[in-house]
Parts: C-alpha cells; structure tokens; sequence
C-alpha cells in the first residue's frame, strides 16, 4: 500500500492550484518592477499542476473519487479567478467580461450537474473537451500576460503585441470550447435531470 504521503500528492498538487491563483493575483496587485514576470510564474506554476496530479494518481495508483471531483473544480478556480483579475486589471479588455461570464456560467452549471451525478454516485470524469478546453484557458491566460511579461523584461514590442493578441485570441477560442464542451456533458448526461418515473420508463 502507497505511503500516505503518496496518497495524498495528487490531491495536494490539485489542491495547490489554489495558492498558486492567489500568489499570481496578489503579484499583479503589487507595485514591484517585475510583477507581471513573477505573476507568470506562479500561473505557470499552477497549471503544470494540472498535468502532474493526473500523472501522480496514475503513477501511483491512488486515484480516488475525490481527486477526480477536486482536480476539475480546482482547475475552474485558476481559470475563472484568473480571468476575473485579468479585467480587473485592465489585462482584458472591458467587453471581454461576455466571454468571461460564458465561462463562469459554464462552470456552474457542470458543478450542478455534477452534484446531481453524485446523488446518483456517478462520478464525472474530466473528459477530452472538458481537457482541451481548460488547456487552452491556461495556456491563453499564460501567453496573455506573458506578453506584459515580456514588456518588463525589455522585449521588442511587436514581439509582445503578437503574444498578447495569441492570448486574447486564444481565451475567445476557450469560451467557444466551453459553451461546446459543457453541451457535450449535458447531452451525455441529461438523463440525470429527469424524475424517476421517466428513468425507469426509459430503461423499460
């Protein structure tokens, strides 16, 4: 049997994802010369988390239901609180708040529909769309403020335009993802919204 440090590193480099939002937010609140580049690191930070807890459970054999359930809420923390501190600070343009408020929209309901999963204990998995549609907002909110990143650290401009405008374009893709993504769960998994009666007319 795993020791009980090995059982527990999954869930405590999913767990981590959490400080590492904080960390990236209060750096980007600070006045320090080098906010942005400190900020990227620790967003860096947090989402190669998201790629070494599954390995870790996988490695290790110590996948659990809860690892599962809390990688995927830990990863809607990062993003979304990420993002709403991208347009607090002006990262994001003001209308990008649509797009954001897709993605917080999108989330919530998964978080519903995963707690009617579990009255039913079913455990929903992160799926392949669900996958590629956190990579891609973690990836675009890295290249997003990379790009101011850069700035500090004396980069040539037209180098830095071309990463923010990746970035950008690249969280307006995710939120497209998202609202797909989130259908494709829904549709799988619309049984889980009707009444008993109607499943057990179904099943017959």
């Amino acid at each position: 049997m795993p020791s009980a440090f090995i059982r527990h590193l999954p869930n405590c480099l999913s767990m981590s994802r959490i400080p590492f939002l904080f960390l990236t937010t209060i750096m980007l609140f600070t006045d320090y010369q080098y906010r942005h580049t400190c900020a990227l690191a620790f967003l860096i930070l947090g989402s190669i988390t998201d790629y070494l807890d599954g390995q870790a459970a996988r490695y290790f054999k110590v996948v659990s239901k809860f690892g599962i359930l809390f990688d995927s809420l830990a990863d809607k923390i990062l993003t979304v609180g990420v993002f709403i501190t991208f347009l607090t600070k002006k990262i994001y343009p003001a209308w990008f708040v649509f797009p954001v408020l897709v993605i917080l929209s999108r989330e919530l309901l998964m978080c519903g529909l995963r707690m009617l999963a579990a009255k039913e204990q079913i455990v929903l998995a992160a799926e392949k769309s669900g996958k590629v549609k956190t990579a891609v907002q973690m990836v675009a909110s890295c290249f997003s403020v990379g790009a101011i990143s850069f700035r500090e650290l004396g980069v040539a401009e037209k180098y830095c335009s071309v990463l923010l405008d990746v970035g950008n374009k690249a969280f307006l893709v995710s939120a497209v993802l998202a609202m797909t993504s989130g259908y494709s769960y829904f549709s799988k998994y619309k049984y889980l919204f009707q009444d008993e009666e109607d499943k057990v007319v179904q099943k017959k």
